[in-house]
């Protein structure tokens, strides 16, 4: 991969990375991420994203720092939020985009004049919700995952009844007791961004030591199988629970599973004979990750056997086939793949996201690529292993 420049600092809760590139559009990318999301909600289901509509609509309706010409997009996760800029590839937008989302973390800007409009905004957003016929997938999964026991839009029984003073409790408790990342994907000087960036913090006050006692994931993960049939009898898909990697070395898991995510898609071709079948990551979000194996019906039907243990029977022909020749010409044309590629502004900030929040590498950077190298056989056929031979396949839908 072409080598781009990842910048990093850490200053106490706020933490900066810059991952420098050219765009040809010009276009920078600066992302807020807080490692707060609807687990730490507790029993105010919903209150981590009506906070972030808060702290959006309060910095809009500031008549002295009213964002403008920036549209600041807000993403509540699980396990995170992300409040995301795009603006002109220029120290001076950029350094603009930073002054914004400082901001939010702050929370200094929350006026209780705010509430009504907020909750206006989520209940339009919670209609919406509901009305989209897509989120069926999305809700069969994380009913069976048993991971969390509500999603991060929240209930609207509690978010019609939520008081101004349980949000700025929540944010004093949450947002200011864990570290926040800027994250930057630009081509602008670097040096500058940081020297504003520093001048900032400290003219907002917003430094502190993080207790790591607050760091701690309270999420439990459930590793399972879901075997759905797709409509029209065309092609079945399988839906992995991709639950973290047991690895000791950190981000060493994220990078044995992109192998063996290379290695099935292969096998699975060659041992269908079929250029139709995919194998692929399915993204709610980090916590909701799935691999999807989506694969023609006349394959499965052609191993009719096996019709009810299909992810078993998948590893069984993988693991076969799978020797360590093969394994090893595999990896080889990944990685000469990998030296070839670049990532796209959208990819670079999500791997920076995924490198701030969880540790893991970034695609096809230095440490990636080490870490790369070391992957073997062994490994690769473990983490088939506990995709395809274990677990339970629980749900079949037409």
């Amino acid at each position: 991969m072409r080598h781009d420049r990842l910048s990093m600092d850490e200053n106490l809760n706020i933490r900066y990375m810059h991952y420098i590139t050219k765009d040809p559009a010009n276009i920078a990318k600066v992302t807020l991420a807080v490692k707060v999301g609807s687990v730490n909600d507790g029993h105010s289901k919903g209150i981590a994203h009506f906070l972030e509509h808060m702290l959006i609509v309060s910095l809009s309706n500031a008549a002295q720092i009213a964002p403008d010409k920036f549209r600041i997009k807000g993403t509540t996760d699980f396990d995170k939020t992300l409040y995301e800029i795009s603006c002109a590839d220029t120290p001076e937008d950029i350094n603009q985009a930073i002054t914004l989302l400082l901001e939010i973390y702050s929370g200094r800007l929350l006026k209780i004049i705010d509430m009504d409009e907020v909750r206006k905004d989520v209940a339009e957003e919670l209609d919406r919700f509901d009305e989209n016929g897509q989120t069926v997938l999305f809700r069969t999964l994380i009913d069976n995952a048993e991971l969390l026991d509500s999603l991060p839009i929240g209930s609207r029984s509690y978010l019609e009844k939520i008081s101004f003073e349980e949000l700025q409790a929540f944010h004093q408790r949450n947002y200011l007791t864990t570290a926040a990342h800027i994250l930057i994907v630009s081509g602008s000087d670097d040096e500058f961004i940081r020297q504003f960036l520093y001048r900032r913090v400290e003219t907002l006050g917003i430094l502190r030591r993080i207790d790591s006692r607050y760091n701690h994931s309270t999420t439990k993960y459930i590793s399972k199988k879901y075997l759905f049939a797709a409509a029209h009898d065309t092609k079945w898909s399988i839906f992995l629970h991709d639950a973290p990697g047991s690895s000791v070395v950190p981000g060493m898991g994220k990078v044995i599973k992109d192998v063996a995510l290379v290695v099935l898609d292969y096998c699975l071709n060659y041992i269908m004979e079929s250029g139709g079948i995919a194998v692929t990551k399915l993204r709610y979000s980090e916590i909701y990750k799935f691999v999807c194996i989506t694969l023609p019906t006349p394959s499965i039907q052609r191993h009719s056997t096996y019709e009810n243990q299909v992810s078993k029977y998948l590893f069984q022909e993988t693991a076969t086939l799978l020797n360590k020749e093969l394994f090893l010409e595999i990896m080889q044309t990944y990685i000469r793949q990998i030296s070839q590629s670049t990532l796209t502004r959208d990819i670079a900030m999500k791997e920076l996201i995924s490198y701030a929040i969880y540790n893991e590498p970034i695609f096809g950077g230095q440490e990636y690529s080490l870490m790369l190298h070391t992957v073997s056989y062994e490994q690769v056929l473990e983490q088939l292993s506990e995709w395809l031979n274990r677990g339970e396949e629980i749900s079949i839908l037409g």
